[in-house]
């Protein structure tokens, strides 16, 4: 067994690969912050969110309300369908003032990685529905 985030990432990959054709999705890692402060580490990390996911994006933090189907449905209906998930400190104020939406995924507070991989399963499910598959059958 690899090292977990090893094995969310080939995860996440494995549900890419089978959305090929049916949903396109792209996932971007932005680099975390050195910097000594966490304030600091956010608002850095924060310029760099801001250029790569330009608005509207769904943020997705512990602290956001509840991600339902439903709302997920409708946020994956939009062309494209953003999302971002802040680095280990959390994200900067001015990255939940550009989200259209924040919404958590868990009442616990997960890793990236963990999130991550939450994420791109939820977008596999709808995609599968999409098209009528039995999943998780």
């Amino acid at each position: 067994m690899g090292a977990p985030n090893a094995d969310l990432a080939a995860y996440e990959a494995r549900l890419v690969r089978k959305m090929r054709g049916i949903a396109e999705v792209r996932l971007q890692e932005l680099a975390v912050s050195r910097a000594r402060e966490a304030a600091v580490r956010r608002a850095e990390e924060a310029r760099r969110i801001l250029r790569a996911a330009p608005a509207p994006f769904a943020l997705l933090d512990v602290r956001g309300e509840e991600m339902t189907e439903d709302a997920l449905r409708a946020w994956l209906a939009r062309r494209p369908a953003r999302f971002v998930i802040g680095g280990p400190d959390g994200v900067d104020a001015a990255v939940q003032e550009k989200a259209a939406c924040v919404w958590r995924v868990s009442s616990l507070e997960l890793s990236h990685a963990l999130a991550r991989a939450l994420l791109v399963e939820q977008i596999f499910r709808e995609a599968m529905r999409r098209i009528g598959h039995p999943y998780p059958r």
